[in-house]
């Protein structure tokens, strides 16, 4: 373990990376491997984003003048560690390479039944584990219904729930047309209403009827008119109108309308309820009647205004249990209500759900003239949480060993999407991962955290170099906080049973488990915090647009801010990179500028020892939320160059094209003065705003390289309704960046609406990695990435392109022009239009124990991506009651 006594202010930049190599035994590999057996190692999401191509022979730096970076180069750990992985024999690919996707498939599925995958002699089964990491809790609200009376209930009785306004269901009363045709009524033929017999005549009319009434109908017009005027008694009795019986006044068991010249009349029934009025004809074939039964009132989600029963007759009220049931038809049937909630009657109380976790909480319900309805409080929904993380949130992984699978000392750590409480974890780790050489339950719970009532960890967690302490950021959905535990062992620890931290002034000293907990300026959405080894301090942005900066964060006594630098707008920040060779930060924010900032560290080309601004280049989004870089830059120390992958951008022209609304990978050098331009541009396929796009990688002939070549990898397009395809960006001399090339096409279709919504995608080469400038030639070069609804023809036969699904891809690229599928596994995704299935990918030690060639990421599993702030894209589906899950799973078959 480091020393806390080590202070970085009393060593050169040099001096002190030798001393942390020494602690951890490391020694760059263009310097000599030495025995890497004790040899810890790190993999999160830091590594996949500081890289390093190769840098050469200490005798072609001098030769070069750039032995000042060799040195930065060689000494720095995370590059100590990239050469570790790639410098020693081949670890176990737990799949047979020589086998097809049926027999993963098969081994897959007799691993679930308890089976071994009998009478084969293949290297190892497939072996993974899922295990949950966070639940979905759905908020609700129970009213009470009380007894339906006159006083308690009536026709002007509203509830209005999630901004809809249900009706009390008032009586109606029968309605009924009269129709005539194009023949008139014949003489002595009549018609019925209510009580009163109306005779039709087509005779002038010259004495009243002893009862009734006598219609004119020489045409079905007049026939008509005559009968509306003897229904209502208007107009002039006699001759070609009508006459009525003495003492006939009007009918009273209606009411009628009709237009002149028209051959309907409208009937409306006075009293209200089913029993209604007689309607019959007799003798006549010459008209027709029709009638709507009235009601006592219905109960219809779909109506305008969607309304509910109350009555079963005229002052005959239904029962509590029969109105509560009533309510939650309605409101079930209602098509703007039922896409967030759901109702339940039971008894005499009505409970609603929001379908959609923490977003429920803002949903109210409130009555109006109805106080046989009980709301309790302010008729607020409460206790809705949702689990989720970013869609590129990666665990962290720490070895004891570079080569040797340690079960209890090796570890993982989750964020799990949940706010902390007493009965649920926002952080947890697991130990006993390998399935073969651990004992009892794989993978066992190794601690599990609260370490914040109500606050969530929905970005990537990092590790202290010694193992000894975690770090990540947590937020309420206003205030953020980065978090440093220093963990301890709790077997009995669980997910629903975690122990809740106690917070310290003095990371050293304070007894594990124990935390220190440091408020940033402002919330913080997207950044993940960024660890400097050199100097103990931590990078993260926020998103009032300020890069933050903390000192002493693992090895000193006491978490130290210093003040944030406002970087120039107040764009929310993704993810920094130091970079300890130029000694500057780099972060893009969610509207494409790409930023550059002192470090604050002397004796490096950021030369300024003041933690300020240095850079900013031109905007690359195109000015829109949502349009612009949502992970940290890909930055390759060794090279001295930045990548960018911009979503929706702007129109950029620098040896290259990128056109409006493409997605693009853009190249800076480190270097970059401010309001530059790229280098070099290339376009990713169409995007869209709010379909962010996510880092690719490098491959391994990149990694061997010295001059800068090799290929690049990312996934798109990424918009709506187009297929995604696996796109190799080739680099040539210099780091010029070709134009892309589609290496796997058909990842996704293109049938209904969907998004491929594809993950970041993560690069290892396993084994001992070498490359003749073209392929690697030892060692097999993998990349991994999910999307949803991945179904390639010839794929893997356990991913399907129907809607709530998604695939994670393992892909051999060890000849870049010709990429091998290695294999793939079915992931749940939220239905269409979808969201993305998985977060971001770490890799495993190199031992090879069964089962410790692994990947592992967090399975979204249906939610939502997103924070405590609300869902990452508002083009996602929002996911609904639904459990994260922590996966473990092969390199070959993932």
């Amino acid at each position: 373990m480091l020393s806390a006594n080590l202070s970085p202010a009393r060593f050169t930049t040099t001096f002190f990376s030798m001393v942390m190599i020494a602690a951890f035994g490391l020694t760059a590999r263009a310097q000599g491997s030495s025995d890497l057996s004790k040899t810890p190692y790190m993999d999160d999401w830091t590594h996949h984003h500081m890289v390093f191509s190769n840098p050469g022979t200490k005798e072609d730096a001098v030769r070069k003048g750039k032995l000042a970076n060799w040195l930065r180069v060689t000494s720095d750990t995370r590059y100590q560690i990239q050469q570790g992985k790639r410098s020693h024999s081949d670890r176990q690919v737990v799949a047979d390479r020589g086998r097809g996707d049926d027999y993963y498939r098969d081994a897959h599925d007799d691993r679930h039944k308890g089976k071994g995958h009998g009478g084969t002699t293949a290297p190892g089964i497939v072996k993974d584990w899922s295990v949950p990491i966070g639940s979905s809790a759905s908020a609700s609200l129970v009213l009470t219904i009380g007894t339906p009376s006159a006083s308690t209930i009536s026709s002007s009785s509203t509830l209005t729930l999630d901004g809809i306004t249900f009706d009390a269901g008032a009586p109606t009363p029968e309605t009924a047309t009269i129709v005539f045709s194009f023949t008139r009524p014949a003489t002595a033929s009549a018609v019925t209403i209510g009580s009163i017999v109306y005779t039709f005549s087509t005779a002038t009319i010259s004495s009243a009827p002893a009862s009734g009434c006598t219609v004119y109908s020489a045409t079905f017009g007049t026939g008509a008119t005559s009968l509306y005027q003897a229904i209502t008694n208007t107009g002039t009795q006699g001759g070609t109108n009508y006459m009525c019986a003495s003492g006939y006044t009007a009918n009273a068991a209606v009411t009628a309308t009709h237009t002149g010249g028209s051959s309907t009349i409208n009937l409306t029934g006075v009293t209200a309820g089913p029993t209604g009025f007689t309607l019959s004809t007799s003798g006549t074939t010459n008209l027709t009647t029709n009638s709507t039964a009235g009601t006592w009132g219905v109960t219809s989600g779909t109506a305008n205004p969607p309304t509910f029963a109350y009555l079963t007759g005229a002052t005959t009220y239904v029962s509590s249990a029969t109105l509560a049931t009533n309510l939650a038809t309605a409101i079930n049937a209602n098509t703007t209500t039922s896409g967030d909630l759901s109702a339940a009657a039971n008894g005499s109380s009505l409970t609603l759900t929001a379908n959609a976790g923490s977003a429920g909480n803002s949903i109210t319900a409130a009555v109006a003239n109805f106080t046989a309805v009980a709301v309790p409080g302010t008729g607020t929904f409460s206790g809705g949480i949702t689990a989720t993380v970013q869609p590129n949130t990666a665990p962290a992984k720490w070895g004891a060993s570079l080569t040797t699978a340690d079960c209890t000392n090796d570890f993982v750590v989750y964020p799990t999407g949940q706010p902390g409480a007493a009965g649920g974890a926002n952080i947890i780790a697991y130990n006993k991962m390998y399935t073969t050489g651990c004992s009892g339950t794989v993978p066992s719970v190794y601690w599990a955290y609260n370490t914040g009532t109500g606050t969530t960890v929905t970005t990537s967690p990092i590790i202290s170099p010694d193992g000894t302490k975690v770090a990540f950021i947590q937020s309420n959905g206003t205030n953020a906080s980065l978090v440093i535990v220093k963990w301890a062992s709790a077997p009995a620890d669980s997910l629903t049973s975690p122990e809740t931290l106690g917070t310290s002034n003095n990371i050293a000293t304070c007894s594990a488990p124990c935390m220190t907990v440091t408020s940033l300026s402002s919330d913080d959405t997207y950044s993940s915090p960024y660890y400097d080894l050199i100097t103990d301090s931590i990078y993260v942005g926020d998103d009032s647009g300020s890069l933050e900066k903390f000192t002493g964060v693992f090895y000193g006594t006491a978490v130290t801010t210093i003040a944030p630098v406002a970087l120039g707008h107040t764009y929310a920040l993704a993810s920094p990179v130091y970079d300890p060779t130029s000694g500057c930060v780099f972060v893009g924010d969610i509207q494409g500028y790409l930023y550059k900032a002192n470090s604050g560290w002397a004796g490096t080309v950021c030369t300024s020892t003041t933690f300020s601004t240095k850079a900013t280049s031109a905007i690359l989004g195109n000015g829109s939320a949502n349009a612009g870089i949502f992970d940290g830059v890909l930055l390759d120390s060794t090279a001295q160059t930045v990548y960018a992958f911009v979503t929706a951008s702007a129109v950029i022209n620098k040896t290259g094209t990128c056109a409006s609304g493409n997605n693009c990978v853009v190249e800076f050098p480190t270097s970059f003065a401010a309001a530059a331009s790229p280098s070099y541009v290339q376009p990713l396929g169409a995007g869209a705003l709010n379909y962010n796009l996510y880092d690719g990688t490098f491959d391994n002939v990149y990694y061997s390289s010295t001059d800068g070549t090799g290929n690049l990898y990312s996934v798109g397009p990424n918009n709506i309704n187009t297929a995604a395809g696996l796109l190799r960006i080739p680099v040539s001399t210099g780091g010029v960046l070709g134009a892309p090339v589609t290496a796997v096409s058909g990842l996704t279709t293109t049938s209904g609406s969907r998004t491929p919504w594809p993950s970041p995608v993560t690069e290892f080469c396993n084994g001992t990695c070498g490359s003749d400038g073209t392929k690697t030639t030892n060692g097999t070069d993998y990349v991994f990435f999910s999307v949803y609804r991945g179904a390639i023809t010839g794929g893997p036969s356990n991913c399907t392109n129907s809607s709530g699904n998604g695939c994670i891809y393992s892909y051999n690229i060890t000849t870049p022009a010709a990429p091998v599928l290695g294999g793939g596994h079915n992931y749940t995704a939220p239905p269409n239009p979808g969201c993305w299935a998985t977060g971001a990918i770490v890799i495993d030690n190199s031992a090879t124990l069964t089962g410790a060639s692994q990947i592992y990421f967090v399975n979204l599993n249906g939610a939502a991506a997103g924070g405590p702030n609300g869902l990452t894209s508002s083009a996602c589906t929002t996911g609904s009651g639904v459990t994260l899950y922590a996966i473990q799973a092969t390199q070959s078959n993932p």
